[in-house]
C-alpha cells in the first residue's frame, strides 16, 4: 500500500478528529451518568421523606434508622432532629441551610456539606410540603433526609461506568485502523480529484484563451480592415476618409476596454492579495464614475438618482471598486434603451449580510434601471464570462466585451459581498449587492 505525504497528513488530520470527537463524547456522556446518578440517589431520598411527611410521628421509622432525619416549619425552626442531643427548640434556625432555601423556592433542594451538629459530611436532601400535599399532621412543613457522605457514596456520585469510555475507545481504534487500512484507496482518489481538477482548470483556461483570442480578433481584423481600405484607397473622399477612421478608432477603444477588463478579471482571479485595499468613501467613487461617463449618459438621455450616506466608507480597493459602478452603468447605458432613469441607494448595516448569516458591518446596496430588463433564462448567466444576451451588439462596436457583470461580480466577492440581479415587476433590471466594511 503507497500513501504518499499529502495522504498521511490527510490521515492524521482524520484520526485527530475523530480523537477529539470520542474524548468530548465520553466526557459528555461521564457527565450525564454523574447527573444521573446524583438525581437516582435524590429520588431515594425522596421517596424516605415522602414516607416520613406522611406519617403523625416526627420521627423516622426504625427501617430508616441509618438516616439523619430533620423536620422543619417553613420559618427554618427545628421540630425534629434524630441526631442531635439537644432538644428541638433549642436547636439553631435552619433557614439559612443551602438546601432548605432551595426547598423553599422551589420545592426541592440539596447540598453536600459538613454538618455543624456532627462534624460529618452529609448529603443532604430537603423537600416542602403544603398542607395541601396530603403530609400528616395538616401543617406545612420541610423534611429533610440525609446521608453520610462517605467514600461509598462520593465514588457512586462522582463516577461513571467505564463500559461507554472502552466502547468508545474501541470505537475510535477501529475507525483509525480502517483510515490507516483504506489510505492507499483515499489516496487514489484525492489523487484522482486533483488530476480532474487540473484538468477543468485547464479546459476552463483554454476556454478563456480562446474567447480572448476571439475578441481580440475582431476588433484587430476590423482595425487592419479600415486601414488597408485608406491605404489601398487614396483617392476616397474626405467624408469616407473620416468615416473610416472613426470606425477604426471606435475599434481601438473596444480594443483598450478588453485589455482592460481582462486585467482586472486576471488580477482578481489570480493574486488578489496583491491587491491594495485603502479607505475610500462611496459616494466619491461613485461620482467620479458619473462623470466620466457623463457624455455617454447625455447622448443617451438616462438621468442618474443618488441615495448615498455621505460618511458611508469602507477599505477597499478603488480600481475594483470603480469598476463596480462604472460597469453596472455602463450595462445601462448599452442596453436599457434611451430616456430611462439609473437608480442608486446604498446603507449601512450591522445586521445579517444580503445572502448570509454573517453579522458583520456591511454597506448593501441596490443598483436598477427602468428599462427593458432582460429574459428570465438568461438571469443565471449574465454573470458568466463573455455571456451576452444579444450577439449581434458587438459586431458594430456598440456592445460590450462580455465582462463587465463577470468583473462586477469578482469586484464584490473580492470585498466580502455577494450578488444578485433580477427583473422589476415595474420594468428594468435590478442588482442587489452588499459589500463588507473591513
Amino acid at each position: 500500500m503507497v500513501v504518499d505525504s499529502s495522504t498521511r497528513q490527510l490521515l492524521r488530520r482524520y484520526i485527530w478528529l475523530f480523537l477529539a470527537f470520542a474524548i468530548a463524547l465520553i466526557g459528555f456522556q461521564w457527565q450525564r451518568e454523574r447527573i444521573f446518578r446524583r438525581e437516582a440517589l435524590e429520588a431515594r431520598l425522596e421517596g424516605y421523606a415522602d414516607v416520613i411527611a406522611a406519617q403523625d410521628s416526627l420521627a423516622a421509622p426504625l427501617s430508616m434508622q441509618h438516616l439523619r432525619t430533620t423536620v422543619l416549619t417553613p420559618d427554618g425552626t427545628v421540630l425534629y432532629e434524630s441526631e442531635s442531643r439537644l432538644r428541638a427548640d433549642a436547636m439553631q434556625n435552619h433557614l439559612g441551610r443551602p438546601e432548605v432555601k432551595q426547598a423553599l423556592k422551589t420545592g426541592r433542594g440539596y447540598d453536600i456539606r459538613q454538618s455543624m451538629t456532627t462534624g460529618e459530611d452529609f448529603f443532604y436532601y430537603a423537600k416542602r410540603y403544603d398542607p395541601t400535599s396530603g403530609a400528616s399532621p395538616h401543617t406545612a412543613r420541610i423534611v429533610r433526609v440525609a446521608l453520610p457522605y462517605n467514600a461509598s457514596v462520593s465514588h457512586n456520585l462522582h463516577t461513571a461506568s467505564n463500559v461507554f469510555f472502552w466502547f468508545a475507545l474501541l470505537v475510535f481504534a477501529g475507525m483509525s485502523l480502517m483510515l490507516i487500512y483504506t489510505g492507499g484507496s483515499i489516496g487514489e482518489s484525492i489523487r484522482l480529484i486533483r488530476s480532474k481538477e487540473k484538468e477543468r482548470t485547464q479546459e476552463v483556461k483554454r476556454q478563456i484563451s480562446t474567447n480572448i483570442a476571439h475578441e481580440l480578433r475582431t476588433p484587430v481584423a476590423a482595425i487592419r480592415g479600415y486601414l488597408e481600405t485608406l491605404t489601398e484607397n487614396p483617392h476616397l473622399s474626405d467624408e469616407r476618409k473620416a468615416h473610416f477612421i472613426q470606425r477604426a478608432l471606435m475599434q481601438t477603444e473596444r480594443l483598450t476596454e478588453l485589455i482592460r477588463d481582462v486585467s482586472i478579471i486576471s488580477k482578481t482571479e489570480a493574486s488578489p492579495h496583491l491587491l491594495r485595499r485603502e479607505p475610500l468613501r462611496l459616494a466619491d467613487v461613485v461620482r467620479e464614475v458619473i462623470e466620466e461617463l457623463q457624455p455617454e449618459l447625455q447622448r443617451s438621455d438616462i438621468h442618474v438618482r443618488l441615495d448615498l450616506p455621505a460618511g458611508l466608507t469602507l477599505r477597499a480597493n478603488y480600481t475594483l471598486l470603480h469598476a463596480i459602478f462604472r460597469n453596472l452603468l455602463e450595462n445601462t447605458i448599452r442596453y436599457a434603451g434611451p430616456g430611462v432613469e439609473a437608480c442608486l441607494t446604498c446603507s449601512e448595516t450591522a445586521a445579517n449580510g444580503l445572502l448570509t448569516a454573517e453579522k458583520k458591518r456591511r454597506i448593501v446596496c441596490s443598483y436598477y434601471d427602468t428599462g427593458h430588463g432582460v429574459g428570465d433564462e438568461h438571469l443565471e448567466r449574465i454573470f458568466e464570462r463573455f455571456y451576452r444576451i444579444d450577439e449581434g451588439r458587438t459586431r458594430d462596436g456598440r456592445g460590450g466585451t462580455g465582462l463587465g457583470l463577470s468583473i462586477v461580480r469578482n469586484a464584490v466577492i473580492f470585498h466580502g459581498g455577494e450578488i444578485r440581479a433580477h427583473n422589476r415587476p415595474e420594468g428594468g433590471l435590478q442588482f442587489d449587492f452588499s459589500l463588507l466594511c473591513e
